[in-house]
């Protein structure tokens, strides 16, 4: 592409391009200072005036000034110069500056004297944000699921069983003439409290953990079943309260992003994200995907990504914590993708947060918005987003195009800085290809990252800017938070697209959570073991049965095997029967001698055996090689063995009942 291929590309021609594609050529405005010329400070106003620092006006419409000829003389600046360049070039048809790609560069290399740049204007970056910080983890799950949230879901639900009981809620297109209606499950219903809701969420809680989907969470098959999920709610409550699920009326407000069906929680969930925690200064933008395979308009295809087919989210994520600050359902064409992110930092606008981009959203026409509303930036450019003409590809004679002089080998790179906003940088730098960087809030100093290189041994170092090397640090906001929720999703099969954004709702509550109590506890690695979901799954299960949040008010999971009644031990009376010898001497655990003599040949079941915690407290048939060398018991190093050698064991530490350690010795 030659020289000014997009650097001046005007909205009005494309007003958003999806990826950046390559547009048609421009000539190239190089028109570089002379000395005597003054440059001066162009500003963009509330009413779009577009001036100098002085107060000077161009004084013409795009119209009467694409008539006029570009203007070489002496008096006027290097800014309007250029400015005067484009609209010539479009004959009038050129929006104004503030709509458009267009910022004048300095010359290449020419940084002159570094701007002033505002300070970070956060408070208590990555802490709790309110006066009194809750002291359970099911108080700090509410600071995102909050109570008003609750009492929509039981109030909605319930009236909309209603109103398909009194047949005011006509037969869905997609049943069958055989089907009934109402459906069975609704002659069958009890009206949904807020007890009952929060044990159906502590049943997606407790999936999340095992990772397990619904369809083999309530299995009685041997060795597959999971008791633990099935002690707290049936499959047949489970799978009702999910089939009736209504989160608003059809009458009723749609919300900011005018969604029916869910618009209204959507919003509440939002705003709670937006304002229970304080980010850190680096923030990154980025697309989520949730899975959806039904029908729905909004659902986006893209196959080389790991989730190829579903709902697509913009999201707004702390790098270092994977804290979702803020989400957008991108909706097709329904507004330009800077609208999009210049909603997503409504509540970071003013504070001088350092934003992350990748090429789908950086542009110069959103760096100078966001600058305006106190956002700093930094992203990767596509073509056609404003790129400094002397940075850009140059055209082969034989077609294609090849790398700038100066940038063609690995390590090389090149800068230029706008004239205003002064504050804005635009790099080239050439890795196994050229790659554009544009920030607002770097200068484009040099360091060195670690690349291999053809011919040599290892990775060696090469040469970088300071671009490269925070972009690639602070950049994975949303991957960290992806991350997080593949971990364990309460994700479950749909064809209404709102439950699938009801289902990603309570995985973002859970990693939010996580982060906040990890702060609050004063943990270093926030939200990333099980031990939070663990926690949260007490607290909504003592929440949902009306108890304490104490481990032994709860009830025993119980084991269902075919032919066998289900298990419920008496742990006060099996103590009592223990050996006293457990208490006395040196106890350490060791591999079964039996399957020390065969080195592990002689089969998988020699040198096995129950362990003797999890079959008489539990009745869980867990086999495990490990045994106490004093007491000859088999014992699972996780949790049993430490509590199989204590006066006052304490077994729900063990937690062996549900595939689980409830702590780890």
């Amino acid at each position: 592409m030659s020289g000014g291929a997009a650097f001046v590309r005007s909205c009005a021609q494309d007003d958003d391009s999806d990826r950046g594609e390559d547009q048609e050529d421009v000539p190239s405005f190089v028109v570089p200072v002379t000395p005597g010329d003054e440059v001066a400070s162009l500003r963009f106003d509330d009413t779009h005036n577009y001036g100098d620092a002085e107060g000077d006006s161009m004084g013409m419409s795009p119209q009467q000034a694409g008539s006029q000829t570009p203007c070489m003389a002496d008096d006027i600046t290097e800014t309007e110069r250029q400015w005067r360049q484009y609209i010539a070039h479009y004959k009038g048809k050129a929006p104004h500056p503030y709509e458009t790609h267009f910022v004048a560069w300095r010359p290449v290399g020419e940084l002159g004297e570094a701007p002033e740049r505002e300070k970070f204007a956060g408070v208590s970056p990555g802490q709790f944000r309110g006066r009194h910080a809750p002291e359970s983890a099911m108080e700090v799950f509410q600071l995102f699921f909050t109570r008003q949230m609750f009492a929509r879901i039981i109030e909605c639900t319930n009236d909309r069983v209603q109103r398909i009981l009194d047949g005011r809620t006509p037969k869905p297109d997609h049943l069958r003439k055989n089907n009934q209606w109402p459906p069975q499950w609704c002659k069958s219903w009890t009206p949904l409290d807020y007890r009952c809701l929060c044990l159906w969420i502590a049943c997606c809680v407790a999936r999340q953990i095992v990772n397990v989907d619904e369809s083999y969470a309530w299995s009685k098959a041997p060795y597959v079943s999971i008791p633990g999920i099935a002690s707290i709610m049936s499959r047949d409550r489970y799978l009702a309260i999910k089939w009736a699920l209504s989160f608003q009326r059809d009458h009723e407000s749609t919300g900011d992003q005018q969604l029916n069906k869910i618009g209204l929680l959507l919003d509440h969930f939002r705003n709670a994200c937006e304002t229970s925690w304080n980010p850190f200064r680096e923030l990154s933008v980025d697309e989520m995907m949730v899975l959806f395979t039904g029908s729905s308009k909004w659902k986006f295809e893209r196959q080389p990504k790991p989730t190829p087919v579903g709902l697509k989210l913009l999201g707004l994520a702390c790098p270092r914590t994977g804290y979702v600050v803020s989400f957008l359902l991108d909706k097709k064409g329904e507004s330009t993708v800077e609208d999009k992110v210049m909603t997503l930092c409504r509540r970071v606008k003013g504070m001088w947060y350092h934003l992350f981009l990748d090429r789908y959203f950086v542009s110069v026409r959103l760096f100078k918005r966001l600058l305006k509303e106190g956002v700093y930036a930094t992203g990767t450019m596509g073509t056609g987003r404003g790129q400094p003409p002397a940075l850009q590809r140059e055209k082969r004679d034989k077609g294609g195009s090849k790398p700038p002089p100066m940038v063609r080998s690995q390590g090389d790179h090149a800068f230029c800085r706008a004239i205003d906003p002064p504050q804005m940088t635009c790099v080239a730098w050439y890795d196994s290809d050229l790659v554009w960087f544009l920030s607002t809030a770097l200068e484009p100093t040099t360091t060195t990252v670690k690349r291999r290189k053809k011919g040599c041994a290892g990775k060696v170092d090469v040469n970088a800017v300071d671009h490269c090397v925070q972009y690639n640090q602070f950049m994975g906001g949303c991957d960290v938070a992806d991350m997080k929720r593949a971990l364990g999703m309460s994700r479950s099969k749909t064809y209404k697209w709102y439950l699938a954004l009801f289902f990603f709702m309570i995985d973002v509550a859970v990693i939010n959570a996580g982060v906040v109590w990890s702060g609050l506890k004063g943990e270093t690695a926030p939200g990333r073991t099980r031990k939070w979901r663990i926690e949260l799954l007490m607290a909504l299960v003592a929440e949902g049965r009306g108890v304490d949040q104490d481990f032994s008010a709860l009830s025993v999971p119980q084991v269902e095997s075919s032919g066998r009644k289900p298990y419920t031990p008496n742990q006060a009376s099996i103590v009592a029967k223990l050996p006293q010898s457990r208490l006395v001497g040196h106890h350490y655990p060791t591999t079964d001698p039996a399957r020390v003599a065969t080195k592990g040949q002689g089969g998988s079941k020699v040198g096995r055996g129950q362990c003797s915690v999890c079959l008489r407290f539990w009745g869980f048939d867990r086999r495990v090689t490990t045994i106490c060398g004093e007491c000859k018991v088999h014992l699972c190093c996780d949790g049993c063995f430490l509590q199989w050698h204590q006066k006052e064991p304490d077994w729900d530490a063990t937690f062996v009942g549900w595939g689980l350690n409830k702590s780890k010795t």
